[in-house]
């Protein structure tokens, strides 16, 4: 996937469009779409952008847009819809009849630390905007709780021997939608995105941060530790109980 050519230190004109945007062909793809638009997310605020105006700034029309995208929403889902397609087949790596819990953080723990690594199913840039919007906007981190029990259900059970509708599996994944919350409500609460070591020069960063306040966050939920193995190469630069 080629990475995003809008950077965060792009500067915007007072209509929105990055002064340096360069020309975009008539059959800009999705992938060019989703890179305009999470610039724009991030540099004017989710709730300030309009689906007219990433058209405007991709250089298409409002109906070539909606031919990839029916909403702004639905530019984010389609992100988050990746990264859990991916925690699906990091399943074929678990070992079989695991913990659900421990299941699902296993496989997204893989995702993040692949992504950090640069080989994963994103570039680093689009996971540190997509965590940047989620972390404010509490009606899509119920969307993609929702998405993600749609697509891991069948999946993680016949991975780990749990049938969908136990309670076993409805509580693995009311507990993981709670860590996942608690990790989204620490880099609000903190103001991670807003901080200088953060920002453009510092942005790179944040995946590691993500995985770290992950495993903390499970153990904080859950009173234990997650499975060592899951975390510990994306951890690496750190001790483990650091």
């Amino acid at each position: 996937m080629e990475r995003n050519s809008l950077t965060p230190s792009t500067p915007l004109t007072a209509s929105g469009s990055p002064l340096d945007h360069p020309a975009v062909a008539p059959q800009t793809d999705s992938a060019t779409l989703t890179d305009v638009a999470l610039h724009l997310f991030r540099w004017r605020g989710y709730d300030a952008v309009t689906t007219d105006q990433i058209a405007a700034t991709a250089g298409v029309t409002p109906q070539d847009f909606a031919r990839h995208f029916a909403t702004k929403d639905a530019v984010i889902m389609s992100l988050a819809d990746e990264i859990s397609h991916a925690g699906v087949a990091a399943l074929a790596r678990v070992a079989p009849n695991r913990d659900p819990l421990d299941a699902l953080f296993s496989v997204h723990a893989e995702t993040l630390t692949a992504i950090v690594n640069g080989v994963g199913v994103m570039t680093r840039e689009r996971l540190v905007a997509l965590a940047h919007i989620l972390t404010a906007q509490r009606h899509l981190r119920e969307q993609v709780r929702d998405l993600r029990r749609r697509v891991f259900a069948v999946p993680l059970a016949e991975c780990t021997g749990v049938a969908p509708d136990e309670r076993r599996m409805r509580v693995a994944f009311t507990t993981w939608a709670a860590i996942v919350t608690g990790s989204y409500n620490y880099f609000n609460g903190v103001g991670l995105f807003n901080n200088a070591s953060f920002g453009p020069s510092g942005d790179g960063r944040v995946p590691e941060v993500m995985v770290r306040r992950l495993k903390e966050t499970f153990v904080e939920v859950t009173g234990r530790e997650p499975p060592r193995q899951a975390i510990e190469s994306a951890l690496a630069p750190w001790e483990w109980g650091a």
